[in-house]
């Protein structure tokens, strides 16, 4: 029986001055392939050093492209997470 569940890689690494560029590279990819497929809800892996930095750029994301009020997200702690359940986790790792 197939499950239905796909994965996406999103490398941004390469080119990328720091790991938040990286970061958000990644966070701008996700919302624009969610926003595409219509999907109603985001769920990330939480990183609590990076929880707000997130939002703040997740907020403009979602307005720049166009998704502020139909795409909700949340972050929330692996070990929360129950099983089966969707997250998206960010690898953002720069190799040289």
């Amino acid at each position: 029986m197939a499950s239905g569940v796909t994965a996406t890689v999103y490398d941004a690494g390469r080119g990328r001055r720091s790991e938040l560029d990286a970061r958000e590279a990644c966070l701008r990819a996700v919302v624009i392939d969610a926003a595409e497929n219509s999907a109603r809800m985001l769920v990330l892996e939480q990183d609590d050093s990076l929880l707000w930095w997130d939002q703040q750029r997740l907020i403009e994301i979602t307005r720049e492209v166009g998704c502020p009020d139909t795409l909700r997200y949340k972050h929330r702690q692996p070990d929360s997470a129950k099983p089966g359940s969707p997250t998206v986790r960010m690898a953002t790792g720069l190799t040289s």
